[in-house]
């Protein structure tokens, strides 16, 4: 069942995927648009898309900063960790 579920859910992000450079490509014409309430809407969603796209590549540096100073201080302490096992009370 998980198996399935998880080739339906990439199917269907395949085709939002490849349905965003036509959606893009709309907002971009309708800002063009000769209706200011059209233009301003179409404004608005690129801006929005944009500002979410961003964030999303600021957290996922920032996930892959944590992931790098986590496995070097993890790197670091091992050598504490034996130090203090091999040094057994007296």
């Amino acid at each position: 069942v998980a198996t399935e579920r998880r080739r339906a859910f990439e199917q269907i992000y395949g085709a939002l995927s490849r349905a965003t450079g036509e959606a893009t490509r709309t907002l971009v014409e309708v800002m063009r648009s000769e209706r200011p309430t059209d233009r301003l809407r179409a404004a608005e969603a690129v801006l929005n898309i944009a500002s979410r796209y961003h964030r999303q590549i600021v957290e996922h540096d920032l996930a892959d900063r944590v992931e790098r100073l986590e496995a070097v201080q993890a790197a670091t302490e091992q050598p504490d960790a034996h130090r203090l096992t091999a040094r057994s009370p007296s």
